[in-house]
């Protein structure tokens, strides 16, 4: 963690600011869950990508999926405001089951949102094929997304695209969604 975390946290609470936690979840931080449960405007920010052991630990390349639910379940008991985000990665978890067990995890958590975002370089085993501009969804991807925005509702979890990883048009074609 960040050596400066525990003065970054106090000068966040003392401040009274909203903060965005962005943390991998692996390590649970008291103080950054007192920090975040004391500000409404607050949220602990994690991207699981998974909603399974597995496919985590495929995508992650560690074998922590288990620890970071533990520790999300912790952040949701303390009151803090969760967003969990859900990087679509092709061949990984661009499956029904995968999306399922995901959503699954976010209403039993009971996360303010869901983050949606994909993998448009299809950058994946550390190479890049990165072209310069944002590709739009095939028509499978826009399919799963379609898909979990609609499962999403159904339980109720609130959701936001991440607009700077999607093209103008599927912005508008997954917001029609809504």
């Amino acid at each position: 963690m960040l050596k400066e975390l525990d003065a970054v946290l106090d000068l966040v609470h003392e401040s009274r600011w909203g903060m965005a936690f962005h943390t991998n979840g692996i390590v649970y931080s008291e103080k950054a869950a007192m920090t975040v449960s004391n500000n409404k405007a607050s949220i602990i920010n994690v991207s699981l990508d998974s909603g399974t052991r597995e496919t985590y630990k495929k995508i992650k390349r560690v074998d922590m999926f288990d620890r970071v639910v533990a520790n999300l379940c912790k952040y949701a008991d303390a009151g803090c405001g969760i967003h969990l985000k859900y990087i679509l990665l092709s061949g990984y978890n661009d499956n029904i089951d995968e999306v399922n067990a995901f959503i699954n995890i976010a209403a039993d958590i009971g996360v303010r949102k869901v983050i949606l975002s994909w993998n448009q370089y299809d950058y994946c085993d550390g190479v890049s094929n990165n072209t310069g501009s944002i590709p739009c969804l095939t028509e499978y991807m826009f399919c799963i997304y379609s898909y979990m925005i609609a499962r999403l509702g159904e339980e109720g979890l609130a959701w936001e695209i991440e607009t700077t990883n999607f093209s103008k048009s599927d912005c508008e074609r997954l917001e029609r969604l809504r």
